[in-house]
């Protein structure tokens, strides 16, 4: 064979092997598309809704029950004329939704009533009822040209402690008395199947674990103040911005931590980023002891002592305003107060005689000169020539873990137990145990 004739064989079955070859590198590219979408959503995170004033046409959200044993969330995977709900984990009050989760979108017709459009199947979650079958739990998905999607797909959106997602009509057109909500179950074949998502009688399907929450799909890219650098060029050029923000810091379990951020938290279920916590804020001072009351809310610029029940790291907060103003003094700038800061502070020698921290156990102590305290934290202040140790800290009424216990009291003035009750004023008549005698704790044998 001569080498024009090879030459040839090869350019042939080269080019007949052009087709497949260009046919798997198209495979490739979209195996690897779908691969990065879903580890994109992987990394995606929703925050609890908590009021439909939050919710936004376009708003991603998912539906999720967390009232019964396992958590879940309507899926990606739709049985028959229903959805099943796959297994999550919920940290507070944010979602990492894996990519099995259904990604909703908010929409709205004409008459400004809401759509759920499932951004999987790019169709409508639908009433798939009429209006008399009791006994029938249906759900359907359907695009606009359907003839049935003008009635069945609007929906009316209330929140109060769950989110109640009610269809309008029924596909006779009649009104429908129907809601979104779970039905548990538990223990097929796929461990991370929990349950079922449907349209259900509003009469049957109101108990708690039947009823859905919406978590919303919070900015991929929040503004991060870190406690250890200096926020200024962050706060400056987002000041009035409404925005997503994520601290990083941490707020310890069962101990008082100095709290001060630019921005209102809203803390009316006593709750941040989901976990339960109590927070103070300066009230007034007493001789040398200062007093601290409930706070009904977090305010820009204001210092706040909290104790949450459990570790709140890293939190985030959606849709807060930041306001770029400087830390208000609360109490007396000259004297008993408690000054909040956004960025790191390095102390000097000067205030080494009228500056305090709180350490554990509710302890004061005095800084040192170059001392540095991390930012979105807080510090108090005394009048010149205080001393430290006699400084008292009373929180909502009750005195808080002072800094020192003997066994030598006097033997006047009133006495509380550590829960707060009255003890008389008789040392000799106390129980056993610590009491609390003119600011001071005793152990009583």
């Amino acid at each position: 064979m001569s080498s024009i004739t090879t030459i040839k064989m090869l350019r042939t079955v080269d080019i007949k092997l052009i087709p497949n070859r260009f046919f798997a590198l198209c495979i490739g590219i979209i195996m690897l598309a779908c691969a990065n979408t879903c580890i994109a959503q992987e990394k995606e995170q929703f925050k609890l809704v908590k009021n439909v004033t939050e919710l936004q046409e376009g708003d991603i959200v998912i539906v999720v029950n967390n009232t019964n044993e396992h958590c879940s969330a309507l899926s990606t995977k739709w049985g028959s004329r229903k959805i099943e709900g796959y297994k999550i984990n919920i940290n507070g009050e944010t979602i990492t939704a894996p990519s099995n989760v259904d990604r909703i979108q908010l929409q709205k017709d004409s008459n400004e009533k809401w759509l759920l459009f499932s951004t999987t199947y790019k169709k409508y979650l639908c009433n798939d009822n009429k209006s008399k079958d009791d006994d029938s739990n249906c759900i359907a998905l359907r695009d606009k040209d359907n003839n049935l999607f003008k009635s069945t797909a609007p929906v009316e959106i209330s929140i109060t402690k769950y989110a109640t997602i009610e269809y309008l009509k029924s596909t006779d057109n009649k009104k429908a008395k129907r809601i979104l909500a779970f039905y548990y179950a538990y223990g097929s074949s796929d461990p991370n199947s929990v349950g079922y998502y449907n349209c259900y009688d509003t009469d049957k399907a109101t108990t708690d674990d039947r009823m859905v929450q919406l978590y919303k799909k919070v900015s991929s890219t929040p503004l991060t103040l870190n406690d250890e650098t200096d926020n200024s060029g962050l706060l400056t050029s987002n000041n009035g911005q409404q925005t997503t923000v994520k601290l990083s810091r941490k707020l310890l379990a069962n101990q008082w931590n100095t709290f001060c951020v630019p921005f209102d938290i809203d803390i009316a279920d006593c709750k941040i980023n989901g976990i339960e916590a109590s927070v103070m804020e300066y009230d007034h001072t007493t001789g040398n002891t200062m007093e601290f009351k409930e706070a009904t809310q977090i305010v820009a610029g204001k210092a706040y002592l909290i104790k949450p029940s459990a570790d709140i790291t890293d939190p985030q907060f959606d849709n807060v305003t930041i306001k770029n103003d400087d830390p208000t003094v609360s109490g007396d700038a000259d004297g008993y107060s408690f000054v909040g800061i956004y960025n790191p502070k390095t102390f000097s020698g000067n205030d080494q005689e009228r500056v305090l921290i709180l350490a554990s156990e509710a302890k004061f102590m005095k800084v040192n000169n170059g001392q540095r305290m991390k930012g979105m934290r807080a510090y108090f202040t005394i009048p010149a020539g205080t001393k430290a140790e006699s400084v008292r800290l009373m929180i909502n009424n009750r005195p808080t873990a002072l800094t020192e216990i003997t066994t030598t009291p006097s033997t006047s003035e009133k006495i509380f137990y550590i829960d707060g009750t009255y003890a008389g004023s008789d040392i000799k008549n106390v129980k056993k145990g610590i009491v609390i005698k003119d600011g001071k704790k005793y152990l009583m044998k």
